[in-house]
């Protein structure tokens, strides 16, 4: 093998590893980002649930004025 076929394999296999690399962390990047929305939507929902029991509980027992 020459000198120039051992480059080109070599840069063929360190490209490969690079793009190895690179799709990695999109997939991690990706998830993160997944697990992010996922717990805001969670908060988020568990905001909007208590509060809607919070009103439900203030129709169903109206307090009486302290006067």
């Amino acid at each position: 093998m020459s000198m120039a076929q051992l480059r080109k394999e070599q840069s063929k296999d360190i490209r490969t590893e690079r793009n190895e690399i690179i799709r990695l962390e999109q997939r991690q990047s990706r998830r993160f980002t997944v697990n992010r929305r996922r717990t805001n939507d969670q908060q988020r929902q568990q905001v909007h649930r208590t509060s809607i029991s919070d009103i439900f509980l203030r129709l169903a027992f109206p307090r009486e004025p302290l006067n």
